[in-house]
């Protein structure tokens, strides 16, 4: 795909989804109502057995790109597919649960002309949780180089809160598509490696509850988990926090295994 790069550079806006039009229908609205309008919204359907054909065509809108895979491949794959079918400077991956703000591609943008952060590749935003276990607003306000910040905690919430420069994700060559869970967190990581963060400190994105998110499917949090521990083990033994992920993520797989066996109430109570 061709990149068009100027003053108002393409924002390419990225949207899994599976057998969920009406959320689908919220999402790509939220995209359509930005005040920044050089944007392109590219939905992947991962082969989902309803059809999104007419929520797609319901908006008559040109900036609007569907494709469906051949075979149900998972969120990761979806978002790369659609990375390659993209045409954007700058990247936004957004869940068909989710929702972002009106002004968040135009502030997200303006930000990386005004940030005076050397290496600029990702600016976040503040995200608001609206579900029955998290009610929360999450403030994403890392600056500068947050590698080593992101090895010791999850400190960077929500995908669509994120809007990448493409090179850089391009230099990572992507999600990870072998996890089934951690995903954004894994990602992060990949990036500060390369490049630094900046942020806008407003709420600029929603996320939901939704029927089978990854966040209430403990056997893939306890899979996803194991494996992003394995991934970047010689980074946590190399930068002097080894004994404390291995305590962190122990802890998180005690969690975990509580959930799947005693259930969400039970899981709730933990710290």
């Amino acid at each position: 795909m061709t990149v068009q790069k100027n003053c108002n550079p393409l924002v390419s806006i990225i949207i899994p989804t599976y057998n969920r039009p009406e959320y689908l229908k919220r999402a790509i609205l939220s995209c359509l109502n930005q005040t920044y309008n050089n944007i392109e919204i590219i939905v992947v359907d991962d082969n989902s057995t309803v059809n999104h054909t007419k929520t797609i065509e319901s908006f008559n809108d040109k900036r609007i790109k569907y494709y469906k895979n051949s075979v149900n491949k998972g969120a990761p794959y979806s978002r790369n597919k659609g990375f390659g079918l993209s045409c954007g400077e700058y990247l936004t991956f957004l869940d068909d649960d989710d929702e972002l703000l009106s002004e968040k591609i135009r502030l997200q943008v303006e930000k990386f002309r005004s940030s005076k952060v050397n290496n600029l590749g990702v600016v976040t935003c503040d995200v608001e949780y609206k579900r029955t276990d998290l009610n929360d607003v999450k403030k994403n306000r890392k600056q500068g180089h947050i590698y080593l910040d992101l090895l010791k905690r999850y400190c960077v919430y929500g995908t669509e809160t994120l809007l990448i420069k493409r090179e850089f994700f391009e230099k990572i060559n992507g999600f990870d598509e072998r996890l089934e869970s951690n995903q954004e967190y894994d990602l992060c990581i990949n990036l500060s490696k390369y490049c630094n963060f900046d942020y806008v400190s407003e709420v600029l994105s929603y996320k939901y509850e939704s029927i089978d998110q990854i966040s209430y499917n403990f056997t893939k949090k306890i899979s996803g988990t194991k494996y992003l521990y394995k991934k970047h083990l010689n980074h946590f033994k190399t930068n002097n926090v080894y004994i404390y992920n291995m305590v962190r993520f122990e802890y998180l797989l005690v969690k975990y295994h509580i959930g799947k066996f005693l259930g969400m109430r039970f899981y709730k109570c933990l710290p």
